[in-house]
């Protein structure tokens, strides 16, 4: 695995959680729905992931999410090292 650098990831993007984060990125819950998006994990603080979205700045907080570590979007469902 990949100590260093973002990395790849699959999320459940149709929830409307995800698909209408709010202006401080903040996505509390994704249940019951299937990986259909990848993102770049960025990082990570105790409770939530940072990832950075490829729907622009006006998502999230300026393109950024933080999804909550207990319901993540099927976050570990998918990921992929990127090599810098």
């Amino acid at each position: 695995m990949n100590k260093h650098g973002p990395l790849v990831v699959g999320v459940c993007a149709n929830h409307t959680s995800f698909k209408f984060a709010g202006k401080d990125g903040l996505i509390e819950s994704c249940s019951n729905c299937r990986v259909d998006h990848a993102v770049t994990l960025v990082g990570y603080t105790p409770t939530h992931y940072k990832i950075k979205n490829s729907w622009g700045t006006r998502w999230g907080n300026k393109g950024y999410g933080y999804i909550n570590k207990k319901n993540d979007c099927g976050i570990s469902t998918y990921v992929d090292a990127i090599e810098i």
